[in-house]
């Protein structure tokens, strides 16, 4: 397998470091984009089950579910580790060995709080994440 350059992304945020970690985690739904998926209908609502061992996923409009992801560090409000559990072509494969590493860090200015990502970013939706974060 050919290993590729990670990709780094970060993003400042006048938010908490609490509040920017619930967003991306709890909140994801609340801006992670609706054409970002891989179900086969349209996607209703996407998840992160806070705990190691939590599942990344969504629900679709046909009922169904499509996992993406797994939870395998859980560190609030400070980061968290997920397996990226899609393949090059848009396909999930559920061998966390397989798997990209994605790590999320989050941490804490005056007033405001960085939010790191590495391996995986998805531009659009770090801007819909720092959009939310600033709510309030």
């Amino acid at each position: 397998m050919t290993m590729l350059e990670p990709v780094r992304k970060s993003v400042i945020v006048a938010s908490s470091r609490r509040k920017a970690f619930d967003v991306f985690t709890a909140g994801f739904d609340t801006w992670w984009p609706r054409s970002h998926h891989i179900g086969n209908a349209p996607m209703l609502a996407a998840y992160i089950e806070g705990r190691p061992g939590g599942r990344c996923y969504t629900t679709q409009t046909d009922g169904t579910e499509s996992d993406w992801g797994e939870v395998v560090l859980w560190d609030p409000p400070h980061r968290f580790v997920m397996a990226w559990k899609i393949t090059a072509d848009w396909k999930y494969q559920p061998d966390v060995a397989q798997s990209s590493e994605v790590e999320v860090t989050f941490t804490d200015g005056e007033t405001v709080a960085r939010a790191s990502i590495w391996s995986i970013a998805t531009s659009s939706a770090w801007v819909q994440a720092e959009r939310a974060c600033e709510k309030e």
